[in-house]
């Protein structure tokens, strides 16, 4: 299950703190082995796992990638004056791939993952999150009965089981045997006009052999 993260920026460089929201989309896809891909949507924006103490470290990032890449002297400046914002989400990377184990981020004690805002600031930043394993017992118990009940919309009707058969006297002399069934418990959508039809045939042709 892939889910969006939405996040709203309010500087032109800064780090956000989205693992709150990358458990959640854990949580909700039942998922506890296995991994969880987080991707940020967009050319000025990357992923980063980093310290989260305090924003000591995050204000140290932003510090050194503004150093190592200044703003202002790049061809790219000419088009949109982002050149910079370009450089540095290149360089930290737009992803980061982390392992799951027993339901639970594996990342240690200080670590979390933070959203990179490289040229902000953004109203829709959109950061892709999406848990690759197989889901708990417990998990796939919740949702098998939806997917039977879409198995049984799809199954065709079986014929009703006949319990009863009259005989009916012709209007020329003769006779004929009606079949008496059992209403079936359940037809398919696709074949509920087909029934109607016959039943109403079926009304007819009795009347006029009476």
């Amino acid at each position: 299950m892939r889910e969006i993260i939405h996040l709203q920026t309010a500087a032109r460089e800064t780090l956000v703190d989205i693992t709150g929201q990358v458990r959640r989309v854990v949580s909700a896809s039942g998922v506890r082995n296995g991994l969880v891909s987080v991707y940020a949507q967009g050319a000025t924006a990357a992923i980063m796992i980093q310290e989260n103490w305090d924003e000591s470290v995050q204000t140290d990032v932003v510090n050194f990638l503004r150093k190592l890449i200044p703003n202002g002297v790049w061809l790219h400046d000419a088009q949109d004056g982002n050149g910079d914002a370009h450089l540095k989400s290149g360089l930290v990377g737009p992803s980061e791939t982390i392992p799951l184990i027993d339901g639970e981020l594996g990342l240690s004690r200080w670590q979390n993952i933070f959203f990179c805002e490289c040229d902000g600031p953004r109203k829709d930043r959109q950061v892709t999150g999406k848990p690759h394993g197989m889901p708990h017992q417990g998990f796939l118990r919740r949702v098998r009965p939806v997917h039977q009940r879409q198995a049984e919309i799809a199954r065709p009707p079986q014929a009703a089981p006949v319990i009863a058969e009259q005989q009916i006297e012709g209007i020329h002399g003769g006779h004929h045997h009606q079949v008496v069934t059992t209403t079936p418990a359940f037809v398919a959508a696709q074949h509920l006009q087909t029934a109607r039809v016959l039943s109403l045939a079926a009304r007819r042709l009795y009347h006029l052999g009476q």
